[in-house]
């Protein structure tokens, strides 16, 4: 069978985290796809660059575009258990503590501690990351408190190197990865093998 080029565009810290560990179940399952996977934020120039598609990280309805929400995301304070105990602090304690920032996250601390309820009140101290998973490192090194999606820390939280120090955490989400394409690309076999796979992840 002729091999078919995929190109794809993936935001960072999703492929880093979620996609990366797992392509070799893809590239399994599809051995004349020839993938081609670029990762950074920046937006392609569809008319000009050969891009399939992209997960794309951002708040969707962009123009001219499919745009399909992969996941709704959790947003959760995680460190690591030698930082703080799981369920040792209130929300109102954790301000005493270095605030871990990823600065393209679309709910930020602020916003995190408003939809909790919980007006801060004082300055707090803090340390900004423009890549989640640098984020997540800085936690696992007991640098701070990351406040970070449970999709992109899935397998921190499952193996228990970062764990919630908030009891019982509010239900905050963001929508932030979505899958983008020119609606004619979906009729492209690839595409749609790509797509399948990437919903199977989450």
């Amino acid at each position: 069978n002729a091999i078919s080029v995929l190109n794809v565009r993936i935001a960072p810290t999703f492929a880093t985290k979620c996609v990366i560990p797992r392509l070799p179940e893809f590239l399994e399952a599809y051995p004349n796809i020839e993938l081609r996977l670029d990762a950074t934020n920046d937006p392609p120039d569809y008319s000009r660059e050969h891009i399939d598609l992209e997960i794309r990280h951002g708040e969707g309805g962009w123009s001219g575009l499919h745009s399909e929400k992969i996941v709704e995301e959790k947003m959760l304070p995680l460190c690591s258990p030698d930082f703080l105990k799981e369920g040792s602090l209130s929300i109102e304690e954790l301000v005493d503590y270095r605030l871990i920032h990823s600065v393209k996250n679309l709910v930020q601390w602020p916003k995190w501690f408003d939809k909790a309820g919980h007006n801060i009140g004082k300055p707090f101290q803090k340390v900004l990351f423009d890549r989640a998973y640098m984020s997540i490192e800085i936690a696992l090194k007991g640098g701070g408190i990351a406040l970070e999606s449970h999709i992109i820390a899935s397998q921190e939280i499952a193996d228990g190197t970062l764990v919630c120090p908030i009891k019982n955490p509010p239900d905050v989400r963001q929508s932030s990865l979505w899958i983008v394409c020119p609606h004619s690309h979906l009729r492209r076999h690839k595409v749609q093998s790509f797509i399948m796979w990437i919903k199977s992840l989450i």
